[in-house]
């Protein structure tokens, strides 16, 4: 991996290299077409962090082709970035899901950030089972971590908390007008907490995505075209948009007969011209003012953090090692399904998926989960709203078992138990733990394919299908 974040790199570095979905989707999609592996950039507000599993060791160091994808001369910013190779990948994706190596230790939006990073390079089908496999490994890990250290260890942990806190340090926000431009997560957390904070808020929205968004019932709402004049009422201005572009500038803001206290810019890149802190009667604070601090940990809370990273990069190794020593492949079987007892713990998408097909070869379902999708929640099927319990299994006696929960260890038990009992299991976030794999399905007329990696490449199985399915028809 290579990148810089806010411990090398200033907020004026650090925004040259911030980049949109869109950018971030043309990137990985070149990366990959040039021979790497798999490929996921991290960029927030702290960081722009570009990850690859990389099969040809001549590839140029990684730093060097993100500024050239990004048009900015490597030399100039070479000092800012850090690579690191192996282990240290792991051991620092850990650190970083986790929220341990942000400005705001234990930050509350940094996994979910990870998350969607992950999602997007397997949208434009830029993963590989590397990838895939190390990033939800170091999701569990920072999972576990949040839970079992810093939940109790520490105070506020987001921006939105902090941005809050430091308003009330410098007024008292009761009765006061707020405009938040922005609707995203982040603007829409800072409006509710302002709101609890008994102010005036009022929040921009651009008119294509009025349909879009999710305003806080007690604030008000104009169209992003009017913000100057909201900003002209304003006490205090919270700007926290993703676009590249300025939302407010100093020339324009200069013609206002009035200008708010308080104007803080979460933005990455700025959202405020920095020279809107000249104007008179003007505090101007940026994500550094706001997310700079010296919370530390305590010396058992460390130790415990650093067994849970040291555990889970143990895991992937380990999976490293039967993926690269494996040489027997999964035979394919073909099997009748009409009738047989299919249990599957789970109810979000991935459980949604195992169960239609399953259904379509009229497999009879139990699905345990306390929470479910819609269709799953109207199914023909057997449905147990808690969650899995040891003993299940022996229970329901089914034919086959699904683990799809959203929590490693208790995929895991459900694994154990299925495999005691000599019942075949296949789980879906560890491909080692599985005795089946469940495939892609493709169907036509009379026939029918089913379609699985020897090497867990979930996009390359996905483009694959496809391409059945296309000769199909």
């Amino acid at each position: 991996m290579t990148g810089l974040d806010y411990k090398c790199s200033d907020l004026s570095i650090r925004e040259k290299f911030a980049v949109t979905k869109e950018i971030t989707g043309k990137i990985l999609t070149d990366f990959k077409d040039k021979g790497a592996g798999g490929c996921v950039i991290i960029s927030t507000c702290n960081r722009m962090e570009l990850y690859a599993s990389i099969p040809n060791s001549n590839t140029p160091p990684l730093s060097e082709i993100l500024c050239a994808a990004l048009g900015r001369d490597f030399s100039e910013y070479r000092a800012y970035f850090a690579e690191r190779e192996g282990e240290q990948v792991m051991e620092h994706l850990c650190r970083v899901a986790s929220g341990l190596d942000s400005q705001i230790m234990g930050d509350d939006q940094i996994i979910t950030q990870v998350r969607e990073a992950l999602e997007l390079s397997r949208n434009q089908n830029c993963t590989d089972s590397y990838i895939e496999t190390m990033f939800n490994m170091a999701i569990h890990a920072a999972k576990a971590i949040k839970t079992k250290v810093l939940a109790n260890s520490l105070g506020t942990s987001s921006v939105p908390e902090k941005t809050v806190e430091k308003i009330k340090t410098m007024c008292n926000p009761a009765g006061q007008n707020a405009l938040v431009i922005g609707n995203g997560r982040i603007g829409r957390m800072v409006s509710e907490l302002l709101l609890r904070e008994n102010m005036n808020v009022t929040v921009t929205l651009r008119s294509h995505k009025k349909d879009a968004v999710q305003i806080p019932e007690q604030a008000n709402v104009i169209n992003y075209d009017e913000r100057y004049k909201a900003v002209e009422k304003a006490d205090i201005v919270v700007s926290a948009t993703a676009s590249p572009h300025l939302t407010l500038s100093k020339n324009e803001m200069s013609k206002l007969k009035r200008v708010p206290k308080i104007i803080v810019d979460l933005a990455v890149p700025r959202d405020v011209e920095p020279s809107v802190k000249n104007l008179c009667d003007t505090t101007l604070l940026t994500i550094d003012d706001i997310s700079g601090e010296g919370r530390h940990l305590s010396p058992e809370s460390i130790s415990m953090t650093e067994s849970i990273i040291a555990e889970h990069i143990a895991k992937y190794k380990q999976w490293l090692s039967f993926k690269e020593n494996k040489t027997s492949a999964f035979f394919p079987l073909f099997v009748d399904m009409n009738g047989r007892k299919v249990l599957v713990v789970g109810g979000g998408n991935i459980a949604e998926r195992r169960v239609k097909a399953l259904a379509s070869f009229g497999a009879d379902i139990t699905v345990i989960s306390p929470e479910t999708t819609e269709y799953i929640e109207h199914a023909s099927l057997r449905l147990l709203k808690r969650k899995y319990k040891e003993g299940d299994i022996a229970a329901i006696a089914p034919f086959l078992v699904i683990a799809a929960t959203d929590e490693r260890q208790v995929n895991r038990s459900i694994m154990t138990e299925a495999k005691n009992l000599n019942i075949h299991v296949s789980v879906a976030d560890c491909r080692e733990e599985c005795t089946f794999y469940f495939p892609a399905i493709a169907e036509s007329g009379d026939y029918i394919a089913g379609l699985v990696s020897k090497d867990g490449n979930h996009s390359g199985v996905k483009q694959t299908a496809e391409k059945i399915r296309k000769g199909f028809f």
